[in-house]
């Protein structure tokens, strides 16, 4: 099942954590998938992270992370 192309600008939540230490904005996609999540899946979020200049990117996902994949725990802009 494929959901309609929307334009949320690749985020479908954006959160800003206040801490002070941790403060930033956060870029949360979703995605349903019954395979492995594609790798273009994770490098379009870090390019949104990137583009947003946010802190880290979040992907929910109801697929497992194929091996590629399982090293891009936490997007970070020049850390993906």
């Amino acid at each position: 099942m494929n959901t309609q192309p929307s334009k949320d600008e690749g985020a479908d939540a954006i959160a800003m954590n206040t801490d002070p230490i941790t403060k930033g904005l956060c870029i949360i996609q979703a995605k349903r998938t019954k395979n492995v999540v594609p790798f273009e899946t994770v490098s379009a979020l870090a390019g949104v992270v990137e583009h947003k200049r946010a802190a880290k990117g979040i992907l929910v996902s109801t697929a497992e992370g194929a091996p590629a994949v399982g090293g891009v725990r936490a997007l970070k802009p020049g850390h993906a």
